[in-house]
């Protein structure tokens, strides 16, 4: 879309990507990404939204075999190269999927960011001010099954295998002003925030074997044990860079 010389009274920019699976088997890959933008032009306006979310259910279960779910999920608002005049600017980034996987080795990777930001812009704000969030509630499970042998037969031979539940969050959450961006708000506040409120849960129960009651069994066990973790890695930041921001009159930062 052409951005350049728009007048309106409230113009919103929405953008929402979904998904929502329910798979078995061994392995799954799905990108979830969602971007709403400005690039260039002027535009004056009452009221300006940009908004985006990631979000929806992906469950994958293997009762008696390894899962793993590859993710990529990202979300992007942004305003960049433009000049903005408007009473009230609302940028909003949010992502908000769950993602579960279920099996002997449950492994959820996640990657992607969530990111808000004006760059290289002129913006000039009124009463409602200038509000830059960037949020993840992301929700994240792996659990682990047990397994149960129970010895029937003369001398079995089994190998329990490790009951493994993972899951990596990969995902920086980023709200800023930068690369030379001027923002003055005339009788407003000017609000960048960036949260990461993801949960993340992993469970994993050990194997167990059992005999009938009577029954003479030679048994060999090797192997075993249980292992749960979550790994977070990426910045939550939120920040202004090489760029000039001002309120005039009544107004916070």
């Amino acid at each position: 879309m052409d951005w350049s010389n728009i007048f309106a009274n409230t113009l919103s920019v929405n953008s929402t990507s979904e998904i929502n699976n329910s798979f078995d088997g061994n392995s799954l890959t799905i990108e979830n990404i969602a971007s709403a933008s400005i690039t260039g032009g002027e535009i004056k306006v009452n009221q300006l939204n940009i908004a985006v979310n990631t979000k929806g259910s992906v469950e994958s279960t293997a009762d008696s075999i390894s899962i793993q779910n590859q993710i990529t999920d990202s979300a992007t608002a942004s305003i960049t190269n433009a000049t903005i005049n408007a009473s009230e600017l609302n940028i909003n980034a949010l992502s908000s999927s769950e993602y579960k996987a279920s099996g002997v080795a449950a492994i959820n990777d996640i990657s992607g960011d969530v990111k808000a930001y004006i760059s290289n812009s002129i913006i000039n704000a009124g009463t409602g001010g200038v509000n830059i969030n960037a949020l993840d509630k992301s929700q994240i499970t792996a659990t682990s099954t047990c397994l149960d042998y129970n010895f029937t037969e003369a001398s079995p031979v089994v190998s329990l295998d490790v009951s493994t539940a993972l899951n990596k969050l990969n995902r920086s959450v980023e709200a800023y002003i930068d690369n030379g961006s001027d923002v003055t708000v005339t009788d407003g506040n000017l609000q960048v925030t960036a949260d990461k409120q993801s949960k993340l849960n992993s469970s994993a129960t050990s194997a167990s074997a059992t005999a009938s009651v009577g029954l003479v069994v030679d048994v060999s066990l090797s192997g075993g044990g249980t292992f749960a973790a979550n790994q977070i890695q990426g910045d939550v930041k939120a920040y202004v860079d090489a760029s000039t921001i001002e309120t005039v009159n009544s107004g916070n930062v």
